[in-house]
C-alpha cells in the first residue's frame, strides 16, 4: 500500500463506533498517517464539525440545526427530560434530536453521543453508537463503541488480531465474544478483554459486582464464518 500511494499524507475517515478497530488495521497497511475525522452526519443533516487530526468527533454545529439531547438514562421515560447544548456536561451520553429547516421536528436520530470537552462554550461531540447497537441482559447497556474500543486495546495489548469479532448476550447470563480460530492460547485475551470492557462499560461492570452477569465466554469458530453470518443477515435475498 505504501509502494502505492508514496505521496500520501492524510487520511480522511470516521473515526467512531465501530471504525476505530478498522483505523487501526488502515494504519498497519498504509504505515503512520495524520487522519482527519469526516464530520458526524447523516442524510438528515450536518451535527459536528471536526477540527483537530488525529482526534475523534467535532464541535457541535450549531449553527446548522436546533439540537436538543436527552440523558442516555432517560431516552426511554414517557416524556424526558430535554436539554439545550449549553447545559450538556463533559463525559456525559446523550442522544441526539434534531430540528432542522427541511421539516425534520424534533427527530430522534437515534445516535449516542459522548461530549469529549468544549471549544469555547461550545461541546464536542463523539459519535459512540445507534441506539439498535446497544444490549444488555440486566440493564448494563453495553454499546458498539465499548466492544470495539475493548477488544482494540486487547489485540493491541495482547499482540493477537482478529479481522470480525462478534458478542452476544446467551440466557446463561453471560456474553460470549466470537473470533475466528487463531490457534494462540486465548484464555489470556478473554481475561484482558473482559477487564478492558469492565473499564470502558461501567454499568457492565456494576452487574459484574452484583454478580448478575456471569464472566465472557471466548468461543473460536472457522475463517470466514463471521463474515457469511453478517452477510446473511444483512443482505438476505429471495434469490438462490
Amino acid at each position: 500500500m505504501q509502494l502505492l500511494f508514496p505521496k500520501l499524507q492524510y487520511i480522511a475517515s470516521w473515526m467512531g463506533g465501530n471504525m476505530s478497530y478498522t483505523m487501526e488495521s488502515l494504519l498497519q497497511l498504509l504505515g503512520p498517517k495524520q487522519v482527519h475525522e469526516m464530520p458526524f452526519s447523516a442524510s438528515e443533516g450536518l451535527f459536528g464539525i471536526p477540527y483537530q487530526l488525529n482526534c475523534e468527533g467535532g464541535i457541535a454545529a450549531i449553527n446548522s440545526h436546533f439540537l436538543e439531547y436527552i440523558r442516555e438514562q432517560d431516552i426511554d421515560l414517557p416524556n424526558p427530560p430535554v436539554l439545550c447544548a449549553w447545559e450538556l456536561e463533559q463525559g456525559q451520553h446523550y442522544y441526539q434530536i434534531i430540528t432542522t429547516s427541511a421539516g425534520l421536528y424534533r427527530y430522534n436520530m437515534e445516535d449516542l453521543i459522548r461530549v469529549t470537552g468544549f471549544y469555547n462554550k461550545t461541546p464536542v461531540v463523539q459519535f459512540v453508537s445507534k441506539k439498535a447497537r446497544q444490549i444488555s441482559i440486566g440493564n448494563e447497556r453495553i454499546n458498539e463503541n465499548d466492544v470495539t474500543e475493548a477488544c482494540r486495546q486487547t489485540c493491541e495489548q495482547t499482540g493477537i488480531h482478529f479481522d470480525e469479532f462478534v458478542l452476544f448476550p446467551t440466557r446463561e447470563n453471560r456474553y460470549c465474544l466470537v473470533v475466528e480460530e487463531s490457534g494462540d492460547n486465548l484464555a489470556e485475551f478473554t481475561r484482558q478483554f473482559e477487564t478492558t470492557l469492565r473499564a470502558l462499560a461501567k454499568g457492565y461492570d456494576v452487574e459484574r459486582r452484583g454478580r448478575s452477569l456471569a464472566p465472557i465466554r471466548l468461543l473460536e469458530t472457522r475463517t470466514g464464518a463471521l463474515r457469511d453470518y453478517v452477510n446473511a443477515i444483512y443482505f438476505r435475498s429471495a434469490l438462490p
